[in-house]
């Protein structure tokens, strides 16, 4: 069903409330408005229902993910070397390797050319000023390279300065969480650990990863990357809103359904209706018990996660 489908369904099965209306002439009501204040308000209850059905578990723990809950994202991760313009009381980078953003750097680790590394404490783009947690035994030099190397790898949108050294996701907002990692250049996977610190055993060391943390925010790996690795990491995600007149829910039809349901709820509720939001919200979990097959489902039994697999995938 398209969004004009679902909100008119929406609409006349609860009584047509005048506040809801989604056409732009009443009371004939011939032509549909998406941009009225009831079809945008009903629009909002059925992304709501999306958001709820896509993700939904039941009372003996198991849970439903469609295909459109899931993305991949494809990134390289590396070092990066730099150049010293000179060292007062700290490093000032060259202008050809400048400092991108302010604190960029930070909890980054260098690399002298004699062995050093020391971790970066700040980093300040104005001055493309580099400070370390420790002094140096040896200070580096005007025109020595360093190396910089970074466990963390942020989560940020395409237009950031940071990107480049980062992973680029276009809709931040819509990602949850990272399921796995493949590295693609050293045919590996790697697979979530459940602690940051007990992964990271040297903060200041480098190879090839075998394990990642998430944060909410970013993916630590247990090693910062010390060449180009090309990676692959799958995730879950919200499924994209529903936004346009001709937009539909990316699941199977049978499921469109529960999305209304949902939404119908939300409006008996707006209007103080308690006994038919009750009514609706039985239909609803009466339905989310009966809508599903055997040929529908894959069960995994390990983590209780109930795959809407049968209708392709949905990137």
């Amino acid at each position: 069903m398209t969004v004009e489908e679902m909100i008119i369904e929406v609409w006349e099965a609860s009584g047509r409330f005048s506040d809801l209306n989604p056409y732009n002439d009443p009371p004939t009501n011939n032509t549909f408005d998406l941009t009225t204040s009831g079809a945008q308000r009903i629009l909002n209850y059925l992304n709501r229902g999306y958001m709820a059905v896509t993700s939904w578990k039941y009372p003996n723990g198991r849970q439903i993910r469609f295909p459109i809950n899931y993305s991949k994202i494809y990134f390289t991760a590396t070092s990066k070397t730099v150049t010293i313009d000179s060292v007062p009381s700290h490093i000032v980078l060259d202008a050809s390797t400048p400092v991108p953003a302010d604190d960029a750097y930070n909890g980054w680790f260098l690399e002298t050319a004699d062995g050093q590394r020391r971790i970066i404490s700040d980093s300040v783009a104005a001055t493309d000023a580099i400070y370390v947690s420790k002094a140096f035994d040896t200070a580096p030099s005007a025109g020595e390279d360093l190396t910089l190397y970074h466990h963390q790898f942020k989560l940020l949108p395409g237009a950031n300065a940071e990107s480049p050294d980062n992973i680029t996701v276009d809709f931040v907002s819509n990602f949850i969480a990272p399921e796995v990692i493949h590295d693609l250049t050293n045919q590996r996977t790697l697979y979530l650990s459940p602690d940051k610190w007990s992964m990271i055993a040297q903060r200041t060391g480098y190879g090839t990863p075998s394990t990642f943390f998430w944060d909410q925010q970013s993916i630590w790996f247990d090693v910062a990357p010390d060449s180009d690795i090309v990676y692959e990491m799958e995730y879950r995600r919200v499924p994209p809103a529903l936004a346009a007149t001709t937009d539909e829910p990316q699941i199977p039809e049978p499921w469109h359904t529960p999305v209304i349901y949902w939404a119908l709820h939300e409006v008996y509720r707006r209007h103080q209706e308690s006994t038919e939001a009750w009514a609706v919200k039985q239909d609803l979990n009466d339905m989310m018990r009966q809508i599903l097959t055997p040929d529908e489902l894959v069960y995994d039994k390990m983590d209780g996660i109930m795959e809407v697999s049968r209708y392709g995938d949905n990137n």
